[in-house]
């Protein structure tokens, strides 16, 4: 093999190299990019929430003194309780057991034992 064809080989070799690390970064870009969609998707949504709660709580000031603005925003919120209930519910996890009452030392409570008939038993 000649001189120029192995130079070749060698630099074919570097860009196929080359290329690769490219590839792998490229792809874990897109892997960061989805993570960063996903954490921008959430707080847009944490700001949503909140807007709509300043929204609510300066409404109801607003409105305080008028039945029927106050009535027609009672009814909005009523409209999506059981969404929010239906969502809380879906992505609480059940309450841990409550524990066990802790065993006392009270002798006086505790009953005597007892033969096979089931009276008393004689203690020596």
């Amino acid at each position: 093999m000649s001189e120029d064809t192995e130079r070749h080989i060698a630099i074919l070799a570097r860009l196929d190299r080359i290329i690769e690390l490219l590839e792998a970064i490229v792809y874990e870009g897109a892997q960061n990019m989805t993570t960063v969609d996903d954490i921008l998707a959430e707080v847009t949504a944490e700001q949503s929430i909140d807007s709509g709660l300043l929204a609510l709580i300066n409404n109801l000031i607003a409105n305080q003194n008028d039945p029927t603005k106050l009535a027609a925003i009672l009814s909005g919120m009523k409209a999506n309780i059981a969404p929010l209930a239906a969502a809380l519910a879906q992505n609480t996890p059940a309450p841990a057991p409550a524990p066990a009452p802790a065993p006392t030392d009270n002798t006086a409570a505790q009953t005597p034992p007892t033969d096979t008939t089931g009276q008393p038993a004689a203690t020596s």
